[in-house]
Protein backbone atom coordinates (compact mmCIF):
# COMPACT_ATOMS: atom_id res chain seq x y z
CA UNK A 1 0.00 0.00 0.00
CA UNK A 2 1.37 3.00 -1.19
CA UNK A 3 1.57 6.39 1.58
CA UNK A 4 2.59 9.64 1.97
CA UNK A 5 5.68 10.36 3.12
CA UNK A 6 7.39 13.58 5.38
CA UNK A 7 10.72 14.32 5.75
CA UNK A 8 11.75 17.43 8.34
CA UNK A 9 15.07 18.39 7.27
CA UNK A 10 17.31 20.74 9.69
CA UNK A 11 20.79 21.97 9.01
CA UNK A 12 22.86 19.41 10.97
CA UNK A 13 25.26 18.25 13.73
CA UNK A 14 28.53 16.29 14.48
CA UNK A 15 28.01 12.79 15.52
CA UNK A 16 29.95 13.33 18.81
CA UNK A 17 31.30 16.42 20.46
CA UNK A 18 34.74 15.00 20.28
CA UNK A 19 37.43 17.33 17.60
CA UNK A 20 37.30 14.80 14.97
CA UNK A 21 33.64 14.76 14.44
CA UNK A 22 33.34 18.04 15.14
CA UNK A 23 36.06 19.19 11.78
CA UNK A 24 34.34 16.24 9.75
CA UNK A 25 30.89 18.60 10.12
CA UNK A 26 32.41 21.81 9.62
CA UNK A 27 34.25 20.90 6.92
CA UNK A 28 30.92 19.56 5.09
CA UNK A 29 29.51 22.34 6.14
CA UNK A 30 31.62 25.05 5.23
CA UNK A 31 32.53 23.52 1.80
CA UNK A 32 28.80 24.10 0.79
CA UNK A 33 29.21 26.79 -2.10
CA UNK A 34 25.70 28.08 -1.15
CA UNK A 35 27.12 28.81 2.65
CA UNK A 36 30.69 30.32 1.44
CA UNK A 37 30.34 31.60 -1.91
CA UNK A 38 33.66 31.72 -2.88
CA UNK A 39 35.94 30.30 -5.82
CA UNK A 40 36.76 26.96 -3.90
CA UNK A 41 40.23 26.88 -4.84
CA UNK A 42 40.80 29.87 -2.81
CA UNK A 43 38.37 28.47 -0.01
CA UNK A 44 39.63 25.41 0.59
CA UNK A 45 43.26 26.48 1.51
CA UNK A 46 42.29 28.85 4.08
CA UNK A 47 39.60 25.93 5.48
CA UNK A 48 41.54 23.64 5.39
CA UNK A 49 44.82 25.42 6.61
CA UNK A 50 44.13 27.75 8.95
CA UNK A 51 39.90 28.01 9.99
CA UNK A 52 39.36 23.90 10.67
CA UNK A 53 42.65 23.04 12.85
CA UNK A 54 41.35 25.60 15.26
CA UNK A 55 37.45 26.53 15.05
CA UNK A 56 37.34 22.38 15.39
CA UNK A 57 38.92 22.37 18.70
CA UNK A 58 36.99 25.19 19.84
CA UNK A 59 33.71 24.54 18.90
CA UNK A 60 34.05 21.00 20.20
CA UNK A 61 34.21 22.67 23.53
CA UNK A 62 31.51 24.49 23.10
CA UNK A 63 29.63 21.19 22.18
CA UNK A 64 30.62 19.34 24.98
CA UNK A 65 28.73 21.57 27.15
CA UNK A 66 25.70 21.35 25.32
CA UNK A 67 25.77 17.86 24.57
CA UNK A 68 23.50 15.62 25.95
CA UNK A 69 23.41 12.06 27.64
CA UNK A 70 20.80 10.55 24.49
CA UNK A 71 23.14 12.58 22.20
CA UNK A 72 23.12 16.28 20.26
CA UNK A 73 20.55 18.59 21.53
CA UNK A 74 19.34 19.02 17.82
CA UNK A 75 19.28 15.43 16.93
CA UNK A 76 17.60 14.64 20.49
CA UNK A 77 14.44 17.31 19.52
CA UNK A 78 14.70 16.07 15.89
CA UNK A 79 13.31 12.36 16.60
CA UNK A 80 10.70 14.09 19.18
CA UNK A 81 9.41 16.00 16.23
CA UNK A 82 9.09 13.17 14.19
CA UNK A 83 7.43 11.74 17.22
CA UNK A 84 5.16 13.82 17.57
CA UNK A 85 4.06 14.63 13.62
CA UNK A 86 3.93 10.67 13.69
CA UNK A 87 1.62 10.98 16.32
CA UNK A 88 -0.67 13.34 14.41
CA UNK A 89 -0.25 11.38 10.99
CA UNK A 90 -0.20 7.97 11.59
CA UNK A 91 -0.64 7.19 8.20
CA UNK A 92 2.10 9.04 6.82
CA UNK A 93 5.78 7.99 6.58
CA UNK A 94 7.79 10.76 8.86
CA UNK A 95 11.15 10.54 9.28
CA UNK A 96 14.11 13.39 9.66
CA UNK A 97 17.54 14.04 7.83
CA UNK A 98 19.79 16.71 8.20
CA UNK A 99 21.92 18.70 5.42
CA UNK A 100 24.95 17.79 6.71
CA UNK A 101 26.31 14.55 8.63
CA UNK A 102 23.37 11.99 9.36
CA UNK A 103 21.01 11.16 8.63
CA UNK A 104 21.94 11.78 4.60
CA UNK A 105 19.03 13.03 3.01
CA UNK A 106 19.58 10.87 0.00
CA UNK A 107 19.83 7.83 2.13
CA UNK A 108 16.99 8.57 3.96
CA UNK A 109 14.44 9.17 0.81
CA UNK A 110 15.70 6.11 -0.89
CA UNK A 111 14.89 3.70 2.90
CA UNK A 112 11.17 5.73 3.10
CA UNK A 113 10.41 4.78 -0.54
CA UNK A 114 11.20 1.45 0.57
CA UNK A 115 8.64 1.89 3.31
CA UNK A 116 6.27 2.51 1.56
CA UNK A 117 6.20 6.79 0.69
CA UNK A 118 4.57 7.43 -2.75
CA UNK A 119 4.18 10.83 -2.03
CA UNK A 120 6.86 12.22 -0.25
CA UNK A 121 6.94 15.94 0.89
CA UNK A 122 10.39 17.68 1.92
CA UNK A 123 10.11 20.13 4.38
CA UNK A 124 13.00 22.40 5.21
CA UNK A 125 12.57 23.19 8.99
CA UNK A 126 14.05 27.03 7.90
CA UNK A 127 10.99 29.20 8.15
CA UNK A 128 12.46 32.09 5.80
CA UNK A 129 14.07 30.53 2.73
CA UNK A 130 17.83 31.49 2.31
CA UNK A 131 19.95 30.37 -0.42
CA UNK A 132 22.68 29.34 2.74
CA UNK A 133 20.07 27.04 4.35
CA UNK A 134 16.92 25.92 2.27
CA UNK A 135 18.99 26.15 -0.95
CA UNK A 136 21.27 23.09 -0.20
CA UNK A 137 18.48 21.55 0.57
CA UNK A 138 16.42 21.53 -2.07
CA UNK A 139 20.01 20.78 -4.21
CA UNK A 140 20.55 17.59 -2.16
CA UNK A 141 16.60 16.17 -2.71
CA UNK A 142 16.58 17.27 -6.40
CA UNK A 143 20.27 15.48 -7.41
CA UNK A 144 18.29 12.22 -5.63
CA UNK A 145 14.87 12.33 -6.73
CA UNK A 146 13.76 15.39 -9.10
CA UNK A 147 9.99 14.68 -8.81
CA UNK A 148 9.54 15.24 -4.92
CA UNK A 149 7.33 18.15 -3.28
CA UNK A 150 9.61 20.86 -1.47
CA UNK A 151 8.20 23.23 0.92
CA UNK A 152 10.32 25.92 0.14
CA UNK A 153 9.33 28.43 2.99
CA UNK A 154 7.01 29.33 5.41
CA UNK A 155 7.52 32.59 6.50
CA UNK A 156 4.08 33.90 6.08
CA UNK A 157 2.08 30.98 7.06
CA UNK A 158 -0.83 31.58 9.15
CA UNK A 159 -0.55 28.98 11.03
CA UNK A 160 2.82 29.93 11.80
CA UNK A 161 2.53 33.48 12.24
CA UNK A 162 -0.43 32.82 14.73
CA UNK A 163 1.67 30.23 17.16
CA UNK A 164 4.45 32.27 17.09
CA UNK A 165 1.75 35.32 18.38
CA UNK A 166 0.58 33.90 20.66
CA UNK A 167 3.72 31.92 22.36
CA UNK A 168 4.64 36.08 22.65
CA UNK A 169 1.03 37.40 24.25
CA UNK A 170 0.99 34.21 26.60
CA UNK A 171 4.61 34.95 27.84
CA UNK A 172 4.39 38.49 27.87
CA UNK A 173 1.31 38.73 30.06
CA UNK A 174 3.58 36.08 32.69
CA UNK A 175 5.69 38.65 33.58
CA UNK A 176 6.33 42.40 33.54
CA UNK A 177 8.82 42.96 30.87
CA UNK A 178 10.97 45.90 29.10
CA UNK A 179 11.29 45.08 25.66
CA UNK A 180 10.10 42.35 23.20
CA UNK A 181 13.51 41.33 21.17
CA UNK A 182 12.92 39.20 17.88
CA UNK A 183 16.16 37.77 16.08
CA UNK A 184 17.08 36.08 13.21
CA UNK A 185 20.60 34.52 11.76
CA UNK A 186 22.27 36.85 9.61
CA UNK A 187 23.86 36.08 6.53
CA UNK A 188 25.96 38.59 4.53
CA UNK A 189 24.77 41.50 2.68
CA UNK A 190 26.35 40.70 -0.38
CA UNK A 191 24.31 37.45 -0.69
CA UNK A 192 21.30 39.97 -0.12
CA UNK A 193 22.58 42.07 -2.91
CA UNK A 194 22.76 39.34 -5.37
CA UNK A 195 18.83 38.55 -4.34
CA UNK A 196 18.54 36.37 -0.96
CA UNK A 197 15.43 37.14 -0.03
CA UNK A 198 16.08 36.12 3.23
CA UNK A 199 15.73 39.51 4.65
CA UNK A 200 12.23 40.58 3.49
CA UNK A 201 11.44 37.50 4.47
CA UNK A 202 12.25 38.08 8.45
CA UNK A 203 10.81 41.65 8.02
CA UNK A 204 7.37 39.83 6.40
CA UNK A 205 7.47 37.28 9.51
CA UNK A 206 7.86 40.51 12.19
CA UNK A 207 5.21 42.13 10.58
CA UNK A 208 2.73 39.47 10.63
CA UNK A 209 3.58 38.50 14.07
CA UNK A 210 3.34 41.94 14.78
CA UNK A 211 0.14 42.57 13.73
CA UNK A 212 -1.11 39.46 15.44
CA UNK A 213 0.10 40.29 19.17
CA UNK A 214 -1.86 43.19 20.29
CA UNK A 215 -1.22 45.19 22.73
CA UNK A 216 2.62 45.66 22.49
CA UNK A 217 3.94 48.42 20.74
CA UNK A 218 6.70 49.32 18.43
CA UNK A 219 8.52 51.60 20.77
CA UNK A 220 9.26 48.43 23.01
CA UNK A 221 10.35 46.23 19.69
CA UNK A 222 13.49 45.53 18.79
CA UNK A 223 14.25 42.91 15.48
CA UNK A 224 17.93 42.12 15.27
CA UNK A 225 19.96 40.09 12.84
CA UNK A 226 22.73 37.98 14.90
CA UNK A 227 25.84 36.88 13.39
CA UNK A 228 27.79 38.15 9.73
CA UNK A 229 27.01 41.73 8.89
CA UNK A 230 23.28 43.12 8.05
CA UNK A 231 23.53 45.04 10.99
CA UNK A 232 19.92 45.11 13.23
CA UNK A 233 16.00 46.76 12.44
CA UNK A 234 14.71 48.21 14.14
CA UNK A 235 11.23 47.71 14.42
CA UNK A 236 10.52 46.99 11.11
CA UNK A 237 13.32 49.50 9.03
CA UNK A 238 16.50 48.12 8.76
CA UNK A 239 18.81 50.81 9.39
Amino acid sequence: MNKKGLLLVNLGTPDSPHPDDVKAYLKEFLSDTNVIQMPRLLWQPILRGKILPKRSFKSAELYQKIWRKDGSPLMVYAKKQVEQVQQLQPNWIVRCAMTYRKPNIAETLKEMRLAGAEDIVVLPLFPQYSVTSTQSVIDQVRKADKNINIVKSFYNDEAYLDLLARDIREAWAKNDYDRLIISYHGVPESYVRRGDPYVDYCTATTQGVLERVGPLTPDIILTRFSNHDLGQLSGLNLI
